[in-house]
């Protein structure tokens, strides 16, 4: 999604949000444009999918470094947008330093300062990725 966007998803889910959820897609963010691009498309898709309204209203993106809007700053801006349950799945692929400590410092931060706020962690991209190849999508994986 194109954070330019966020204040047009406010203006188009402004009937009862407090009873609906925000998706806050965190990532590291880079330097090279087109990669904070792929996470921003990477959002689009997922807002566009027949069920994210069963769940969501709106999607956000926050990055760690290097691009904006920080994860601090998207917490805030989907507080603001008048959300009162967020969720927060971690476009990483591992579970180290950034999903293990840095996001969930960023989270705890955010919760002591707006405690009114539900904020729910839903786990990193890579434990998802590991799941689908361990199923069956790679050859050796497969049974049968």
């Amino acid at each position: 999604m194109n954070t330019n966007n966020a204040h047009n998803e406010k203006q188009n889910n402004q009937s009862n949000q407090s009873n609906h959820k925000a998706l806050l897609i965190t990532a590291h963010g880079s330097r090279l444009a087109s990669a904070n691009e792929e996470i921003r498309s990477v959002c689009n898709k997922i807002q566009q999918h027949p069920r994210f309204s069963e769940h969501y209203s709106a999607v956000y993106v926050g990055f760690l470094d290097c691009e904006k809007p920080s994860i601090p700053s998207a917490l805030n801006q989907i507080q603001l947008d008048g959300f009162q349950h967020i969720d927060v799945f971690h476009y990483f692929l591992t579970n180290g330093q950034h999903v293990n400590q840095d996001v969930p410092a960023m989270m705890t931060a955010f919760q002591h300062a707006n405690p009114h706020i539900q904020l729910h962690d839903l786990g990193y991209l890579g434990e998802w990725v590991m799941e689908q190849i361990t199923s069956g999508v790679l050859p050796f994986a497969q049974t049968g």
